[in-house]
């Protein structure tokens, strides 16, 4: 009987020693999978940022490339309008010439007028 009490105590022993491995193997499962999705949310986190960074980037550029070209077209346009006003301020110096030559004509057809 008491060799009986043993048996059983030595396989409640190795039952429980078995409960505790088995426990503690699941324990280190779950860590490990606790760390395994750390990390994959952590991939997935870097992985949106870079999307995030390269949609920025490509803003950020395009931004760049319509500024200058907005600034390009303000530099035709000003330079354009610098052309027509530089045309029309020479127009409108032929014109005056024009008329002082035509008022001296005149004059000199009066004075001659005038003389006669």
């Amino acid at each position: 009987m008491a060799t009986k009490i043993t048996e059983l105590s030595e396989q409640r022993k190795q039952q429980a020693l078995q409960k505790e491995a088995q426990i503690h193997q699941k324990l280190e499962q779950k860590q490990k999978n606790k760390e395994e999705q750390i990390t994959y949310q952590k991939t997935l986190t870097m992985e949106r940022l870079k999307k995030w960074q390269d949609r920025r980037e490509k803003q950020s550029h395009s931004m760049l490339v319509q500024d200058r070209k907005r600034l390009n077209l303000a530099n035709r346009f000003m330079k354009d309008q610098g052309d027509s006003i530089a045309k029309r301020r020479a127009q409108n110096a032929e014109a005056e010439l024009e008329r002082h030559k035509r008022m001296v004509e005149k004059v000199k057809l009066e004075k001659l007028f005038v003389q006669e």
